[in-house]
């Protein structure tokens, strides 16, 4: 009766022993799995960074070239209105001069 109960202990400590190892290489396993995880999950977060970014600069290059767009088109408008105003005045000085002309070339 007594080997029996050795023979159990025995039994029990490799069985134990045989539950240790099998626990260290699951939690191997997992911590190997939890790094590729990792490193997958922050590629994909790089990537998607890098996407969000672009988006955002082809976001402001739009924006800018519309931005663009419109001075180039608010330049376009004033620069019609100074020549509207300035011709009247362009031919009232030019009238006014060749006037001064004539008569200064009329009375000698």
């Amino acid at each position: 009766m007594t080997l029996d109960i050795i023979k159990a202990v025995r039994k029990a400590e490799q069985d134990a022993e045989k539950v240790i190892e099998d626990s260290i290489f699951r939690s191997r396993d997992i911590i190997s799995n939890a790094e590729k995880d990792k490193h997958k999950i922050l590629e994909n977060a790089l990537k998607e960074g890098e996407k969000e970014a672009a988006d955002i600069m082809n976001g402001m290059e739009s924006d800018a070239q519309r931005e663009v767009e419109k001075i180039y088109v608010r330049a376009e408008e004033e620069g019609e209105v100074i020549k509207k105003v300035s011709n009247p005045k362009i031919d009232s000085a030019v009238d006014f001069v060749i006037e001064k002309v004539v008569k200064s070339h009329g009375n000698s």
